[in-house]
């Protein structure tokens, strides 16, 4: 079943709070270069109070470039979810507001959309030029690669008729305040559409480069900082739960939480690490003694290791 009602098969979404100049540039861009005219774009602003709705409903046009707000702002996450509520399309590409498209890569892009009908696809993210995230080659993207295809939110792109039946999932978990689909509401989602069983790819062409560099105003269920020590653990214990209870899902999303749980360590020690350099050597420090004792505990007999003890106390 198909939920498109569009002439189109693709919507450009953004979202946006209090940055009505930088999301006049993006629909600047989108004009200047005839985006309207292959793709629709659909553009909720998140209850802001700097005029932004104000400003962007001039833009408006029934056929193409719809215009919306929240009555109050709900955060990015609810946001995330009415985009999906509200698109018209089989597809949306959601963008950051402070971000601008790769207007070349567009066509290419729905041209195989259009031909593959892929659940997902995580085509190349530009940042100074460079790849920031993304492959040089199209290719099934592996179950194990969840983190790497969308950690990054900006220029990702869905099936509409197919994220639909995830979304009450997902909004329960935002509405639940757990970290997971606070801070990566996307990755939630994509996890899902990982285990389908239709392909998702990675697209070996950028459609989403690099703006203003804004922060992203994302808060953990406590208020703090997304990349904070105390976040990052709340993230990977709910990717944890979600992941366990749905291991009926598939090879696809018993990958995946193997792949979270090797991953794990590598995180809580980086954001260690960022916050407080000087309990990061503490840590290891401290790691170094432990595995030092384990490691004499297992090779060196119990009555030799009392005969060193007795000798070093000395």
């Amino acid at each position: 079943m198909t939920y498109s009602s569009s002439k189109f098969a693709l919507t450009i979404a953004i979202p946006t709070f209090n940055r009505k100049s930088h999301v006049e540039k993006l629909i600047h861009q989108i004009n200047a270069n005839k985006v309207n005219e292959i793709a629709e774009v659909l553009v909720i602003d998140d209850g802001s109070n700097d005029q932004t709705f104000e400003t962007l409903i001039k833009y408006a046009d029934k056929k193409a470039i719809r215009i919306m707000r929240n009555e109050s702002n709900l955060g990015y996450p609810h946001t995330f979810v009415r985009l999906f509520k509200e698109c018209r399309t089989e597809y949306i590409l959601v963008m950051a507001d402070d971000d601008f498209l790769v207007i070349e890569s567009l066509k290419p892009l729905i041209e195989f959309i259009t031909s593959e009908n892929p659940p997902f696809v995580s085509p190349q993210f530009l940042h100074k030029g460079l790849i920031y995230r993304g492959q040089t080659e199209k290719r099934y993207i592996n179950p194990k690669e969840f983190w790497k295809c969308s950690s990054h939110a900006p220029g990702l792109v869905y099936n509409v008729t197919i994220s639909r039946d995830y979304l009450d999932m997902l909004t329960n978990r935002i509405t639940e305040q757990k970290e997971d689909a606070l801070v990566y509401p996307q990755i939630v989602l994509v996890i899902s559409l990982l285990s389908v069983k239709a392909k998702s790819y990675w697209f070996p062409l950028p459609v989403a480069a690099t703006g203003a560099e804004e922060s992203s105003g994302i808060r953990g269920s406590d208020g703090s900082a997304y990349w904070s020590f105390e976040s990052r653990w709340r993230q990977l214990k709910a990717f944890e739960e979600l992941l366990v209870h749905s291991a009926d899902g598939g090879r696809a999303v018993k990958e995946i939480l193997d792949t979270l749980r090797g991953m794990t360590f590598d995180r809580i020690v980086g954001t260690m690490e960022s916050e407080s350099p000087e309990l990061r050597k503490s840590f290891d420090s401290e790691a170094k003694k432990y595995y030092l004792k384990q490691f004499i505990r297992k090779f060196i007999p119990v009555r030799q290791l009392k005969k060193l003890v007795h000798i070093f106390s000395k």
